[in-house]
C-alpha cells in the first residue's frame, strides 16, 4: 500500500460526522423476513476535532451511539453522541480539555502540581487607607 493510498483510507476513517438523533427511514433492497425484530446498536468513533483542535488518534473520538431499529420488515435509523463527561467537558471549553489515549491535552496554565493548595488573598482596611486624603 503507498503512502499517498495510505493518507486517503485514513482520511475516510477518521472524518467526522454529525448525529441523527430523529430516526429516518432506510431503504431495503431484498425483503427482512418478518421474524427479525429488534434493535442493532454499534458504538464508535464520530467526532474527531473539538472546536479548532484535533483528536491524534482513531480510539480518541468522541463516542458516536449507532441504532438500527428492525420492525416488520422497515429498518429505521439514528445516532447520538453519548453525553460522557469527557464529552460535556470538552464541549464546555470548546476544545480538547480531557486527555485521551492517543492525545494529550494542553494544560490548564492555572492548574498546576500544586493546584490543591488554596491560594488566599486578604485585604485589610489599614493597607487600603488613602493617605492622601488623610
Amino acid at each position: 500500500m503507498t503512502l499517498q493510498l495510505f493518507a486517503s483510507v485514513k482520511f475516510k476513517i477518521v472524518s467526522s460526522v454529525e448525529d441523527t438523533p430523529r430516526p429516518i427511514s432506510t431503504q431495503i433492497v431484498g425483503t427482512i423476513p418478518e421474524w427479525i425484530k429488534g434493535n442493532f446498536l454499534r458504538n464508535g468513533p464520530g467526532k474527531f476535532e473539538i472546536g479548532n483542535h484535533k483528536f491524534n488518534h482513531w480510539f480518541d473520538g468522541m463516542a458516536l451511539m449507532h441504532q438500527f431499529k428492525i420492525s416488520n420488515g422497515q429498518v429505521t435509523y439514528k445516532s447520538r453522541f453519548l453525553s460522557s463527561d469527557s464529552y460535556q467537558t470538552n464541549k464546555e471549553h470548546n476544545r480538547i480539555a480531557i486527555s485521551e489515549f492517543g492525545t494529550v491535552t494542553m494544560p490548564d496554565p492555572c492548574k498546576n502540581v500544586f493546584q490543591r493548595f488554596l491560594s488566599r488573598f486578604e485585604s485589610h482596611s489599614e493597607y487600603l487607607e488613602d493617605k492622601a486624603a488623610c
